[in-house]
């Protein structure tokens, strides 16, 4: 057996020059729907991947469809995603991938990254992603610098609409891992530093519930009351849940109404439903248009139903099995304990599984508090997960691999 880990040594004594990057990257507010912020982001990852020399391609996305409060679809303009390929004729090709935008918009309070510790340090999207993103660049240097990497090609995506469901990137998916073999995507490890095994599948939409507006008293009786509509509606949907299937339903916004003295028009709701198998998801969405189809039936109401997207569960398969069990190998020759649970968190692995290729989606830092102002990382696991990565990629462009 080879030994790879001459190839690893850099990794380390790179390791505050990865940190350096990364404050770049975090003091870089790129929310999903601050424009200038994520083009400052592109730059910023163009530049620092133009030592691989690969390919780079700015990808438009197109916008992604809402709902307002007062019941209108409004088309928001997404950033760019970045794609980067390299070796496209190689025989194995591996799909590598992350996002670039982060929850926090631009006009959030949390906007720098601080060392807090002499190995934490605290920031927004400081482990979701951009630790992540930075984690993907170094195993790739390690890569390239290897003696083998001319075995293998790879692609690289990086989305910029990851935080609001992928509304936009996830026909991408399919076209641009045609051919990949495995993949490798760096959302943060889970608490404790496992890895995501199956994932469940979401599925989001928004009901607009339209009645007739009256006087609420002299005329109540001549109105359609949209809100009450609404709210039978969802204790319907909310009698979906099933925990012993791994159904749950979670109306999560609703809007509607306003003075008090009238009957409201209008109403909507925001909802979002997970599950754990795949059959599930067709079921579910039959299942609630059938309940529109019992509750239009007044002359003055109409509830519509809008599929605002879906990720399908991502099952740990055999295949799944495999990958995960290689990647356990290279963990035990770097001495780092690699297991693995099921989570209720959907990422655009489910995306890239349901095209048919195996991947390891929480390959990135560990930390805590991700999506709060209290975002931090262990700074050590940008080396030991760069190490991590960085042997897998080794290992396989020299040995091969089959799942």
């Amino acid at each position: 057996m080879r030994n790879y880990h001459a190839y690893l040594n850099s990794i380390h004594a790179d390791k505050e020059v990865m940190i350096d990057e990364l404050v770049r990257w975090v003091n870089i507010n790129s929310g999903s729907y601050h424009l200038q912020g994520l083009e400052r982001m592109m730059l910023a990852l163009k530049k620092a991947f133009t030592p691989l020399n690969a390919t780079m391609e700015e990808l438009h996305l197109p916008p992604h469809t809402t709902v307002n409060n007062e019941g209108q679809l409004i088309d928001k303009p997404l950033g760019k995603a970045l794609y980067i390929t390299k070796r496209p004729n190689a025989p194995l090709q591996i799909f590598l991938g992350g996002h670039m935008d982060t929850v926090f918009p631009d006009s959030s309070s949390f906007q720098r990254a601080e060392r807090i510790e002499k190995e934490r340090m605290r920031g927004p999207g400081i482990i979701d992603m951009k630790g992540g993103l930075m984690i993907l660049l170094q195993a790739l240097k390690t890569l390239e610098n290897c003696p083998f990497a001319s075995k293998i090609g790879w692609r690289v995506l990086i989305s910029s609409d990851e935080e609001i469901g992928s509304p936009s990137s996830s026909h991408l998916y399919p076209e641009l891992s045609k051919g990949c073999q495995l993949g490798l995507l760096f959302e943060p490890a889970l608490p404790g530093g496992s890895l995501a095994g199956a994932r469940k599948g979401s599925f989001s939409f928004t009901i607009i519930a339209k009645g007739k507006s009256a006087h609420a008293g002299r005329h109540h009786h001549m109105g359609e009351n949209a809100i009450t509509a609404l709210c039978r509606l969802i204790i319907q949907i909310e009698g979906l849940n099933d925990r012993d299937h791994g159904i749950t339903v979670n109306v999560g916004k609703i809007a509607g109404g306003g003075p008090l003295n009238i009957v409201p028009d209008l109403a909507i709701c925001g909802v979002n439903v997970r599950m754990i198998h795949p059959g599930d998801l067709p079921k579910i969405k039959d299942r609630l248009r059938a309940l529109l189809k019992e509750h239009n039936r007044k002359d003055n109401l109409s509830l519509d139903l809008l599929e605002m997207g879906d990720r399908p569960p991502k099952p740990f398969d055999s295949r799944q099995e495999t990958l995960f069990s290689k990647m356990k190998e290279c963990g035990e020759e770097l001495d780092i304990e690699i297991t693995w649970k099921p989570t209720g968190g959907v990422a655009d692995g489910n995306l890239l599984y349901a095209a048919g290729v195996p991947n390891i989606d929480s390959l990135g830092a560990t930390g805590e508090g991700m999506h709060t102002h209290d975002e931090t990382i262990d700074l050590n696991s940008l080396v030991e997960r760069s190490q991590l990565a960085s042997l897998f990629l080794i290992k396989i462009a020299d040995e091969g691999f089959h799942v």
